[in-house]
Parts: structure tokens; C-alpha cells; sequence
């Protein structure tokens, strides 16, 4: 099998003509940091480019003459700097810069520019530059900013005027060799450019050092810098590859909910970094290196859901093999059956908390009367008891408003009914519109016949609920049911991983104000698991339960919510027969 080094798939037409004698009845095999040659190679043409389809027709035809078979596959640039230097035969990057005129006429025309990007020691034209070549990190030039401070995810924009708003100014942060606050007009400057992947590496290392949050957003300055799912930058080319158009490659990575995606991109940059450490393309990666990383996260004692979530974040962006993907390929899947029957996963049966409790706690101070507790208390008692009657997740909690389309409560307190926002997208579509409405009913509304029931109903949603939004009514600056009541952001609306928090806060504060100390590690699905354990117990159907819970099947509510919260015993079953 002969092997050649190429760059787009015009220039691999003439490396394959020059070693035609040595590859003639050959397998040759194209090695390129160029993706589209490598498609237009393998897929025999495209779509996307006229020049391509008829520079790739005459290799193709060619090659059917003279080698056996004819294919190409991706590297990353990085690895093919000595085929560019052989092949181009130009200068390097530190061999040649702008002519001093030039840079006067750009300073004369838009101002001195404050930085020198991707250049150079030998060509920076700036006090302040800033180069990708490691021979250029020891020691730091004379003003040079550190490759640490982009690989920490500073993004530096120069504005063609200072007066732009939307561009963060030099207090963005990161670690300089050089004063950044000096004043002046910002200005931009033409220079030389590295390999397109190495700008890529530096831009994905800065994305993945960014926290991915529980709600699918990042702790990214903004979230509109860069394009829409930039830790999918992979799957996008391949899409693009395939002859897609960018807005049907937008709405098939828009599938993916907010949290999924950035699950991925997390996953992906440390399958990334993983194959740069090996010298590996992961975009290419054969499958027994992919299989050797899920082994080392099954050595880390990882848990089978999180291994399925990284071979399934690989798999959206690899190229797969042949008609398999990563993630359904035959040798993937009897690894990941492996890693469940190692990885057994273990449930208790018991409740996590006391419902009776909490319930006895929410009738009590701090959380009643209602009218003169802290917001912070009343807020927490609305949510958790919302979150007892409806069974709802969290997300679709804080999607409830209070517009007048979307909340009706009766005046006697007997009942109220909820909706969420119209535009709210629920986490799985296919089971959550099938009951997007909550409907309460209230829990002995007056007039109370004994002081029991008067007790009792202190712990109806509709009076909680009701207090509520009269309370909040002027601090509102969101038509959501729930916001918040803290002074820096009081009436602000609620994201569902704060509401996550409250409903945790309240069941611990439930337990404080007992005088017992509060479990462990709350989760908020421990909410909706005593709750529906709790309905079935009760004599609810499960068909209702997962009905009201948004369900499809009942598989969910048996395999991770199902509690065992009955208190009788056999024997108390059987001897409570004589006082029947």
C-alpha cells in the first residue's frame, strides 16, 4: 500500500502524477489537512463546488487506470506542516512581512493598531504580539502576550470604533506581558496567518475550558460570541460534507436540547485533547483508540451512563465507519453491555426524606402565616408544593406564567389551573405535550367544619399559590410564575436549576426547622419520586401517574422513581385483621 501527503485535491492530482511509475496496481492512500479533498475524494465528487467535482473527476478517472483503489482521509494540520513546507516552497512565517509603507499607510488610514495576532518574533509589528509557534513561548518576546492567556479563553476584538458598545475592553482579563489599559483608537492590522487547524485548536481549547452548566448554557462572557454549537464544529463539516445546507445543518444539531449540547461539547473537547496527546485526529480516530479512551473512563470508575454519554458525544461528531456510526457499531455495543454488567447500577428503594415530615414543616413557621413570612419561605413553599401535587420536572415548572392566558384561579379557592409559556420547548417533546396543563385542586378551602380541617389547609397550593403572586406582583419584571426574590436580581424570572435549589432548600429547611438534621445530597427528582410513589400508594393508577408526570411509559417511573413508601408490615397486615 503506497501512502502520499497532499493538500487540497488539486494538489494531490499532481503528487499522484509524479509518483505514478511507483504506484501503478497500488492501494494508495491520501493523507490531507484539507476536508473537503478528503470528500471529495472518498464520496467520488460533490455538490458544493464545481472546481472540486471536476479536479476530483480527473484523479478518479485517472487512478481507475492505474492503482488498484484510491482513497484519502483527514490530518490535522499540525502534523502536516513538513508536506506544506515541501510542497508550497515559500517562506515561513517568520521569513517575510509587510513592507514598512504598507504599515504606515494602514496606521495612517485606521489607526495603530494596540496588537500583532498570529504573528511572529521576526515580523511583529506591534510592541504587543501575539504568536501560535512554540518556538516563540521561551522566553516571551518583548511585549508578547502569552499563548496561556487565549488558551484561558480570552477573545480580543479590536473595534474600528471605540465607541462600540458590544466589544469587551481590555478588562476581559487574561495574563499579558504588557500594559493592556493604554488608551488610543483601536485598529486592526492584515497579518500572517497559521494553519487553519491550529486557530481551531487554540479557539477549542479556550471553549472547553468554560464550565458547562447544569441547563445547557456556559460561563463564557457571552454566549452569542462565536457560532451556534461551536463544540460541534465537527459534526457541522461533516454535515456541510454530505451537501447540506447550513439551515437544515441548524436544525438537525438544534434536536438536541440545550443541555445534551452542551454535554457534548464538554465530552467532545476531552475526547480532543485525549487524541492530541496520542497524535490523533479525532475526527478519524479508528476505533480501537476510541474504544482504549471509554476504557479509560470505565478505570476512572465512571458510571455506564456517563461512558454511553461520551461514546455517544464521539459518535456525533466522528466520521464513522462505513454504514456504522461510533456509537452503533457491533464492537461498541457489546463494549457498552460490558460496561453495564460491570457498572451495575444500584437504587434505593427507600425514600430519601420524610414527606410527612416536610409536610408537618410547611404548616409551621418559618413558613406560615403566609402573608408575613420572608419571601424567601413562601417562595420555597409555592414551588415545593407545586412540585408534590403536579409531578413535574423542574423545567417545566419554571416555564409557568402568570399571564392571564396562562393562570385562572378560582375566586373560592377551590381550584387553579397553570400552563406554561406557549414558546416553552419541554426537555422531551414526544411525552411532555401530552398534559402541558396543571390543573390543582385546593385542599379543604374554607369554610372548615373542625380545627383539623383549618390545619389541613394550610397546606393548599391554591392558597399558597394565590398568596404568591399577590406578593410578587409589584416586584415582577417577568410574566414567569416563579423569580427571584434576592436583592440583586429580585423579580428577575427563574432559570429551572435555580427553582432545582429552592426545591432541595426547602426539604433540607423542612428539616432544620424540625430539629432534625437534614439527608445528604437532596436531588430534586427525589421530589417527584415520593410524589408519584406516594399517588400510587394512595391508589392512583399508573397510567394516571406517568399521565400527570409526562411519562410515555411506565418503564421511567419503575426503573428511577419508584419508592417504596408503605409503613405496614406483613405482620402488621395480617394481625390488624381482628380490629377490622
Amino acid at each position: 500500500m503506497s501512502q502520499a501527503v497532499g493538500g487540497t485535491v488539486a494538489g494531490s492530482h499532481p503528487v499522484i502524477h509524479h509518483f505514478a511509475p511507483l504506484l501503478f496496481n497500488q492501494h494508495v492512500l491520501i493523507r490531507t489537512d484539507n476536508r473537503a479533498a478528503v470528500a471529495y475524494i472518498n464520496r467520488q465528487g460533490g455538490v458544493r463546488s464545481a472546481q472540486l467535482l471536476s479536479t476530483a473527476r480527473r484523479l478518479l478517472c485517472w487512478a481507475q487506470t492505474h492503482v488498484l483503489s484510491i482513497r484519502a482521509v483527514y490530518i490535522p494540520g499540525v502534523l502536516n506542516r513538513g508536506a506544506d513546507l515541501m510542497s508550497r516552497g515559500g517562506p515561513r512565517q517568520g521569513d517575510w512581512s509587510l513592507h514598512p509603507e504598507l504599515v504606515s499607510q494602514v496606521w495612517s488610514r485606521f489607526g495603530r493598531a494596540e496588537v500583532d495576532l498570529f504573528a511572529a518574533r521576526e515580523n511583529a509589528q506591534c510592541a504587543l504580539w501575539f504568536s501560535l509557534r512554540t518556538q516563540d513561548h521561551p522566553p516571551p518576546g518583548r511585549g508578547r502576550v502569552r499563548t496561556q492567556a487565549v488558551a484561558k479563553g480570552v477573545v480580543i476584538r479590536f473595534p474600528t470604533s471605540p465607541s462600540d458598545p458590544s466589544v469587551p475592553g481590555p478588562s476581559a482579563g487574561g495574563e499579558t506581558d504588557s500594559d493592556f489599559n493604554s488608551t488610543g483608537t483601536h485598529g486592526s492590522v492584515l497579518v500572517s496567518m497559521p494553519t487553519a487547524d491550529a486557530v481551531r485548536e487554540a479557539v477549542g481549547n479556550s471553549v472547553a475550558q468554560g464550565r458547562s452548566l447544569p441547563g445547557g448554557g456556559s460561563d463564557q462572557r457571552s454566549p452569542s460570541i462565536g457560532p451556534p454549537f461551536v463544540g460541534m464544529a465537527p459534526e457541522r463539516e461533516h454535515l456541510e460534507g454530505m451537501g447540506l445546507s447550513k439551515n437544515v445543518i441548524s436544525t438537525i444539531q438544534g434536536s438536541r436540547a440545550a443541555s445534551t449540547r452542551a454535554s457534548y461539547t464538554a465530552k467532545w473537547a476531552a475526547f480532543q485533547r485525549w487524541c492530541v496527546g496520542k497524535s490523533l485526529d479525532p475526527v478519524t480516530c479508528p476505533l480501537p483508540h476510541v474504544l482504549s479512551f471509554l476504557q479509560t473512563l470505565l478505570d476512572r470508575n465512571l458510571a455506564y451512563s456517563t461512558v454511553k454519554t461520551y461514546a455517544a458525544a464521539i459518535s456525533s461528531c466522528h466520521v464513522g465507519f462505513g454504514v456504522s456510526t461510533v456509537f452503533s457499531h457491533p464492537l461498541t455495543t457489546r463494549f457498552l453491555r460490558g460496561v453495564q454488567r460491570l457498572r451495575l447500577v444500584s437504587r434505593a428503594l427507600a425514600p430519601q426524606w420524610d414527606l410527612a415530615l416536610v409536610l408537618r414543616a410547611l404548616s409551621k413557621a418559618p413558613f406560615e402565616p403566609l402573608n408575613q413570612v420572608p419571601l424567601k419561605f413562601l417562595s420555597a413553599k409555592v414551588a415545593l408544593l407545586l412540585a408534590l401535587t403536579s409531578a413535574k420536572r423542574a423545567s417545566d415548572l419554571s416555564a409557568l406564567s402568570v399571564a392571564p392566558s396562562c393562570l385562572q384561579i378560582q375566586g373560592d379557592g377551590s381550584s387553579a389551573v397553570l400552563r406554561p409559556n406557549p414558546a416553552f420547548m419541554p426537555k422531551v417533546i414526544t411525552s411532555s405535550f401530552r398534559l402541558r396543563v396543571i390543573t390543582l385542586d385546593g385542599f379543604f378551602p374554607p369554610p372548615h367544619s373542625s380545627e383539623e380541617e383549618a390545619t389541613s389547609h394550610l397546606l393548599c397550593p391554591v392558597r399558597a399559590l394565590s398568596c404568591y403572586i399577590a406578593r410578587t406582583a409589584t416586584l415582577r419584571r417577568s410574566q414567569r410564575l416563579f423569580v427571584h426574590h434576592r436583592e440583586h436580581s429580585i423579580g428577575q424570572p427563574l432559570s429551572a436549576q435555580r427553582l432545582s435549589h429552592w426545591l432541595c432548600e426547602a426539604v433540607s429547611q423542612a428539616y432544620v426547622s424540625s430539629g432534625e438534621d437534614p439527608p445528604e445530597n437532596i436531588k430534586a427528582h427525589s421530589i417527584r419520586g415520593i410524589s408519584t410513589s406516594t399517588a400510587l400508594h394512595g391508589g392512583m393508577t399508573v397510567e394516571d401517574i406517568c399521565s400527570a408526570a409526562s411519562w410515555s411509559s411506565p418503564c421511567s417511573f419503575i426503573r428511577f422513581y419508584l419508592r417504596d413508601v408503605s409503613h405496614s408490615s406483613l405482620t402488621h397486615s395480617v394481625l390488624s385483621v381482628l380490629s377490622d
